[in-house]
């Protein structure tokens, strides 16, 4: 998972989509909003300084429409700012764990 960024020199960055994913059954918006609320629910966590040190694990992200659709429309900007992300974990919680097994893996 990553966030798509707006970022300068100094640092500073402007947050334009978070929990951006290669998952395609939804928008990403709706994706986003979904773990979102699966975190919410301690279904699942995203550590605010969480990722995974295997550049790898991106790559399909990076190459999908979503993301390159919104790398063109996110020019770089007057004041400094440039189109860039930072990378995302998701981390399964006990609890959903315990929610899969007892509610989705019987089914």
């Amino acid at each position: 998972m990553i966030n798509l960024i707006m970022k300068n020199e100094k640092g500073e960055f402007r947050t334009i989509i978070t929990n951006v994913t290669d998952i395609n059954i939804a928008s990403q918006e709706l994706i986003g909003v979904s773990i979102d609320n699966l975190t919410k629910q301690s279904l699942l966590s995203v550590p605010a300084d969480g990722f995974y040190s295997n550049e790898k694990v991106y790559d399909s992200i990076l190459q999908t429409e979503f993301y390159n659709n919104q790398k063109n429309i996110n020019c770089k900007t007057g004041d400094g700012f440039e189109f860039t992300y930072t990378k995302k974990m998701i981390n399964k919680t006990n609890l959903g764990r315990l929610f899969y097994k007892v509610c989705v893996a019987e089914l």
